[in-house]
């Protein structure tokens, strides 16, 4: 789709936080002013933690302004990571240690720099060769508004200028804990408290099985003890999910619970894929509740999370809902779908194949007692073989592929118009895009600009009439697509 990986193995751009905050530029560039205030920006961003302020908000959601007076207000704190982080070990316990503390290296090679210049040289001649990242906010859902210009939920998506981050996550869980609160509120107080019973039996012999060693007698027993409960209790069952979920209060929880699934929305995540994403993360949020977590809970939440998703993100999902149909009718057709990018005019063809299945039949041992319906003798095995030289076009695919090829397309799009625009070295990483902070102050302004001139050039239509999308049911918004360059968060 236009975009690039790395070859090697580990140390790169692409790798993990640790990987990033090994790495260099073998050029640098002296820092300069502009350059020093992204210094302070990235390690307010990459801390995100507590920025002391009365909405407890994280230093990564306030204003970019606001991150640079918090990390100069905590200078002296940030250089005491970097002169001894074996002792200082608070940025252990950062959003993105690693590179947070990287920066925090940069910061005190600054100043060293600083205390060792004549006054007639430049305090900001430092020759970095940091490289500073900014990042698209759910770029995916981000391509999804401008596309359909939903005036409604650009803000989610940090489309329009704000004083903090639009954050559609939170939105999206609100709705989903309003929806359960409604169905609760509304259960007879009876219900209420044999749901409750319920969850907590499940909890308590489940803390039992946790505790006991696996290959343990007691295992089997209390396995067999849980099923027995489930059995006596199967009206229950279905009642219990709403109240269950209610248990989680925290807006951060709730929120880190419904994050993969509004992610992946705008990559065809279906009903059932939020349902299974929500069973397997359960162990990774940290949630104690979720350690109890039963499969028909959370299928629950993730049919919850998709049909919230479909009433409180109309247009993207309407328009998700129009590219898989183009999909099917192609798939009908035979063929597969195709476009070009606007402006890059970069070809995309969804050639989804696999090997044709032919049955085989094999004989083992001289020829059997009886021969079967098929006419082969009762010894002989019937194999399905694919011919990967011989394709058929995969079924579901071109249904299934178009929402994220299309976005994936867009987004790569949106990269090679970035990095032509620019006279720099630029870092990309999908929707992350980086440089030396001394070029960072046009990289910022450049992103921006080119996402708003790939959606001038009117992308959807253009996209629609290609894969022979109903360009009149989609339903298109009011937004100001100009207001991008006055988004400070659209890529921060």
């Amino acid at each position: 789709m236009g975009r690039i990986y790395t070859s090697t193995a580990y140390l790169h751009e692409q790798g993990s936080d640790i990987a990033k905050g090994l790495l260099l530029r073998a050029e640098g560039k002296p820092i300069g002013k502009k350059g020093f205030y992204w210094l302070m920006v990235n390690l307010a961003t990459n801390y995100g933690g507590d920025a002391g302020r009365a909405d407890n908000l994280k230093t990564d959601k306030i204003s970019l302004q606001d991150r640079y007076n918090w990390a100069k207000n905590n200078s002296d704190l940030l250089i005491s990571f970097a002169e001894d982080p074996f002792v200082n070990t608070g940025w252990m316990y950062t959003d993105k240690c690693w590179q947070f503390l990287a920066s925090c290296f940069e910061l005190k090679n600054l100043r060293e720099y600083q205390k060792n210049i004549t006054e007639s040289q430049d305090p900001y001649g430092y020759i970095s060769n940091f490289v500073c990242f900014v990042d698209g906010s759910v770029n995916g859902s981000q391509h999804l508004v401008a596309l359909t210009k939903d005036d409604s939920c650009a803000h989610l998506v940090n489309l329009v200028p704000l004083e903090v981050p639009g954050d559609l996550y939170s939105y999206v869980a609100v709705h989903v804990w309003n929806k359960l609160s409604e169905i609760v509120s509304s259960m007879l107080v009876e219900d209420l408290e044999a749901c409750e019973r319920y969850i907590d039996k499940i909890i308590s012999i489940k803390q039992k099985l946790i505790l006991e060693e696996r290959g343990s007698p007691n295992r089997k027993i209390i396995i067999e003890e849980i099923q027995t409960f489930k059995l006596d209790n199967q009206a229950l069952v279905e009642m219990t999910s709403p109240v269950f979920w209610s248990r989680i209060t925290d807006l951060k929880e709730r929120r880190k619970v419904i994050k993969r699934g509004v992610m992946t929305l705008v990559y065809g995540s279906t009903r059932y894929g939020m349902s299974q994403q929500v069973i397997d993360d359960a162990d990774k949020h940290n949630i104690d509740l979720l350690l109890f977590l039963e499969y028909k809970w959370g299928s629950y939440l993730g049919g919850e999370i998709f049909c919230n998703c479909r009433d409180y993100l109309k247009k993207p999902m309407q328009l998700l809902s129009i590219f898989e149909k183009a999909g099917e009718r192609a798939e009908k057709r035979g063929e597969f779908l195709s476009w070009v990018v606007s402006i890059t005019n970069f070809p995309v063809v969804q050639n989804y194949t696999k090997g044709k299945v032919k049955k085989i039949y094999v004989q083992y041992w001289p020829p059997g007692v009886k021969k079967s319906t098929t006419g082969y003798w009762d010894n002989t095995l019937q194999l399905n073989i694919s011919f990967i030289e011989d394709t058929v076009p995969a079924k579901g695919k071109q249904s299934q592929g178009v929402s994220p090829n299309v976005i994936h397309s867009l987004d790569a799009a949106h990269l090679m118009i970035t990095v032509n625009k620019a006279n720099f070295p630029v870092t990309t990483v999908h929707d992350s895009y980086g440089s030396l902070f001394a070029d960072m102050p046009q990289l910022f302004n450049i992103v921006r600009e080119s996402f708003l001139e790939l959606y001038m050039s009117n992308p959807l239509e253009s996209i629609i009439a290609q894969i022979g999308g109903e360009i009149n049911d989609i339903e298109i918004g009011t937004l100001d697509l100009e207001l991008i360059l006055q988004s400070q968060f659209c890529f921060s």
